[in-house]
């Protein structure tokens, strides 16, 4: 179980700090990132493969900009 603070600042770290870097290795930074992905979905309805890619879209440009996916 991660913490929120500990979530909120890692995936500060990860996602917008400027630095270009790759879709991390450690499992709970990518635990982290997926959960961020999945935070923004409406648990209650089906998407079609285009909406998941517009969502993954706006969250990287939004959330994680400098993650190279």
């Amino acid at each position: 179980m991660i913490r929120l603070d500990e979530f909120v600042t890692r995936l500060c770290r990860l996602g917008a700090d400027g630095a270009h870097r790759r879709f991390p290795r450690n499992a709970r930074d990518r635990e982290i990132l997926m959960q961020s992905v999945v935070m923004q979905l409406d648990g209650a309805r089906t998407y079609s493969e285009p909406e998941i890619n517009g969502q993954l879209k706006a969250w990287s440009s939004d959330v994680a900009p400098s993650i190279d996916i």
